[in-house]
């Protein structure tokens, strides 16, 4: 589907009379890069100074919908080459959508060649679904283990100068040494930079912060917004307050940070809140505990490939609780005794 189509899908969102598939492969469409966004952001404040617009653009909806499902379902996206654009004449009749086609194709291009120097250098995508982890090998050997919900972009070889990534999720990475090139890996609002060392990103949208806890070496934390950041060595964790864009620096307490990777949850004399927010972090569930006395309960033990409503049951006997099962993502403990 080509630029102009995306257009007139965007004009009949603007209009109000696009249907549930126009929007799905909108919605894909918008997904799939950052630039994709400015673009629509742009051409739709353009709109607004223009008092009509009809687009003479048609397509075979059953088809195009039929290929955004196949690209959904494919593990890898090639992101194509950007080729220079020929100036050519203009019919008069679609004169509009080619001037907003031409404007998206010098924003989009303007956009690519600022952040990415090598541009001729495809890109690629690793997605992973609810419930799905992935390991990826890099060019350069650095090994990423990516968390499920999670995407990763990464070129098909890094350039002379730098390793450049960008992460929405969660991944652990094993960055391959490079004293002469940095590996950076970029977020929504944050910037992680490294030569060599191993440490888990956590990146996810509906949060208000990006974590990174480092295994070993030393990392850089940084805001895209101000520059502020953070030098963080092996055992401490460095945290980017979305909305105020603070970085601090903290030492590391939570032996279940990497428990996603490792599916081992450990915990010594841990209180019951604490367990509880554990399993709602790596399983992305609420749970629910009634009775305050249950704070006082401490929890010791290892539990390799958890399973959260096995685990929670085996809590619930050791204390007495009854666990009820609201909905598949939500549990309520009701009542508990810790003696």
């Amino acid at each position: 589907m080509d630029q102009e189509k995306y257009i007139s899908l965007l004009h009949k969102q603007q209009q109000g009379t696009i249907d549930t598939i126009e929007q799905s492969i909108l919605d894909h469409w918008l997904q799939q890069a950052e630039i994709n966004r400015v673009l629509s952001q742009k051409i739709k404040e353009d709109w607004e100074l223009t008092e009509a617009y009809e687009p003479p653009v048609s397509f075979d909806l059953e088809e195009e919908f039929t290929a955004l499902q196949q690209r959904i379902q494919a593990d890898e996206v090639i992101t194509p080459k950007h080729t220079i654009a020929k100036v050519v004449p203009m019919n008069r009749s679609r004169s509009w959508l080619s001037w907003a086609a031409a404007i998206a194709l010098l924003i989009g291009v303007g956009t690519w060649f600022l952040n990415n120097p090598s541009s001729n250098i495809p890109l690629l995508t690793a997605n992973t679904d609810p419930s799905e982890k992935k390991e990826i090998l890099l060019t350069d050997g650095t090994k990423v283990w990516l968390n499920e919900n999670s995407r990763l972009t990464y070129p098909t070889s890094f350039d002379k100068e730098q390793r450049v990534v960008q992460l929405e999720g969660e991944a652990f990475f094993d960055v391959s040494k490079d004293a002469s090139k940095a590996f950076i890996i970029e977020t929504t609002s944050s910037k992680i930079k490294v030569l060599g060392t191993s440490f888990n990103v956590r990146a996810i949208k509906k949060e208000s912060q990006t974590e990174v806890v480092v295994q070993t070496g030393k990392v850089q934390l940084s805001s895209l917004s101000n520059g502020e950041s953070v030098l963080l060595v092996a055992n401490e964790k460095g945290i980017h307050q979305h909305r105020t864009n603070a970085v601090q620096k903290l030492a590391e307490q939570d032996m279940n940070e990497l428990a996603w990777k490792s599916q081992v949850l450990l915990f010594k004399g841990t209180p019951i809140p604490e367990v509880l927010d554990n399993l709602e972090r790596l399983f992305d569930v609420r749970i629910v505990a009634n009775s305050s006395s249950l704070s006082k309960c401490r929890v010791t033990g290892r539990f390799p490939n958890p399973v959260v409503d096995v685990l929670l049951k085996t809590i619930c006997k050791d204390f007495d609780i009854r666990l009820k099962a609201v909905s598949d993502k939500e549990y309520e403990l009701i009542g508990g005794n810790c003696e």
